[in-house]
């Protein structure tokens, strides 16, 4: 199994990364202090998941936070796949590019995420 590291600290040394612009598009950041994951969407700013418990109001986020996978993969040597399911039945896959930190949203005809995400390899992706 592949051993993949994360850039950690706490949320005031992200804090201080991105108010000086100094985040890399993409990275995976753990902010230790809080047990939760960041991914960085510019140089200056990142959304960070919401811990197991904690709720987002009207199913969207909460200002910097993004919902925990409810399925991840770290396992395909290209790729990092997310799945997430809300509570009406909606879903999403997600892939993005471990070289590039690019992030696509799966095209499916599939009617649910667990059939989906058993399929993540071969949907179409945009």
């Amino acid at each position: 199994m592949v051993n993949i590291q994360h850039k950690r600290g706490t949320r005031a040394s992200l804090d201080n990364l991105a108010s000086t612009g100094r985040l890399a598009v993409g990275q995976i950041y753990l902010i230790i202090d809080e047990n939760r994951i960041a991914i960085a969407t510019s140089d200056s700013t990142y959304q960070a998941t919401l811990n197991e418990g904690e709720v987002s109001s009207g199913g969207g986020t909460i200002s910097n936070d993004l919902p925990v996978p409810d399925l991840f993969d770290e396992n395909d040597p290209n790729f990092f796949y997310f799945g997430w399911e809300n509570v009406n039945g909606g879903w999403l896959v997600q892939r993005q590019n471990r070289s590039t930190s690019i992030t696509e949203s799966a095209t499916t005809g599939h009617t649910n995420l667990t059939d989906a995400f058993a399929d993540r390899i071969n949907l179409g992706y945009a």
